[in-house]
């Protein structure tokens, strides 16, 4: 599990633009954690979200999130405080035409579908949905009536 964990943290550090020497310790998984949030947490995140609750006869494709997405804020280390730390073999397939959520840093994006299986960079990672959901901040009002 603790080669999942670093797998998944040194790719979205280098995604986010840190470098896994600044960020990462040598040694067990709660110091990873620790050390990530530590290090990381003045990166902010512009999120496009759905909600993984609400039904929709069909999916939201990636390149149409930030159309039907509400407008969210999230921090690096709230996001990844949000990945399960245990990965289910195999993983669920990832949906890229239903997707509940964009993050967009200055490097790149990350997606994540209604099952909560993120996708960046042709990697995937299961999150926790709710941690997810209450980590985002809102600064702007949002209404989905035209959805």
């Amino acid at each position: 599990m603790k080669n999942i964990v670093t797998s998944i943290a040194f790719s979205t550090l280098a995604l986010l633009g840190c470098s896994k020497q600044q960020a990462l310790p040598t040694t067990g998984s709660p110091e990873i954690t620790t050390e990530l949030k530590e290090t990381t947490s003045t990166a902010i995140g512009t999120v496009y979200f759905f909600g993984f609750d609400v039904p929709r006869i069909t999916g939201i494709p990636e390149q149409e999130m930030e159309k039907y997405g509400c407008k969210f804020k999230i921090k690096e280390s709230d996001l990844l405080a949000a990945m399960a730390l245990s990965q289910p073999d195999p993983l669920p397939n990832y949906n890229a035409l239903d997707v509940r959520a964009k993050i967009s840093f200055p490097n790149g994006a990350l997606y994540i579908d209604h099952q909560g299986v993120m996708s960046w960079d042709g990697k995937f990672s299961l999150i926790d949905k709710a941690k997810f959901s209450k980590a985002l901040t809102e600064p702007e009002p949002c209404s989905q009536a035209s959805i």
